[in-house]
């Protein structure tokens, strides 16, 4: 068999009492992987000046969120349309924990939802969508601040809340992942890399 190529074919049985009629036609595409089984990330990577273009504090250790989709786009908001999965948040203790270096997501790594194919309706192809995640989708934050009059020097107190603006974050990469793809596996592109297994 030839990976990526899809094989179809139909049975039938076989007995003293002769041949049964012919199965519905069936198909199979070739794979490494397991049908319903579930995908592991344990590691990620980022370089240095893709970093610096996502999180802009230099002192500030990124805060990592993956979306899986099946649609594409051009923006966070595009790709999200045709959302699967989304991770929690995954943030090292330090900036230099994954700069230029590999860094071990949590102690277990991430795990996925499964993955299925067993019809044309299922995805054969998923879209990682890596995003470096600031903002809190509707966050008020309270802002007090004091007014003082320039001729009496009175001083007035104001309370305010501020709505953050809704965002998904910046994006850092998106990377497609093919069911016929080798089970195990790092992906990098541009300064960002990550690994993924068969779980």
């Amino acid at each position: 068999m030839k990976v990526g190529k899809r094989y179809y074919y139909k049975v039938r049985a076989i007995t003293s009492s002769g041949y049964s009629n012919w199965g519905e036609i069936k198909s199979v595409l070739a794979s490494e992987r397991t049908n319903d089984k579930r995908l592991k990330c344990t590691k990620l990577y980022i370089s240095k000046s893709r970093l610096k273009t996502v999180e802009s504090w230099l002192s500030g250790a990124p805060e990592i969120v993956l979306y899986i989709v099946t649609g594409v786009g051009t923006s966070v908001d595009e790709y999200t349309a045709s959302l699967l999965y989304t991770s929690e948040v995954m943030e090292p203790n330090r900036r230099n924990d994954i700069q230029d270096k590999w860094w071990t997501i949590f102690s277990g790594g991430m795990i996925t939802q499964q993955w299925n194919v067993d019809d044309s309706n299922n995805p054969l192809l998923l879209n990682f969508v890596w995003v470096e995640q600031d903002w809190e989708d509707g966050l008020t934050v309270p802002i007090n601040f004091t007014i003082v009059e320039p001729n009496t020097g009175i001083e007035f107190t104001v309370d305010e809340e501020y709505q953050i603006p809704d965002s998904k974050g910046e994006m850092i990469s998106c990377q497609s992942v093919y069911w016929w793809e080798l089970k195990s596996k790092v992906y990098s592109s541009n300064g960002f890399g990550f690994n993924l297994n068969e779980y």
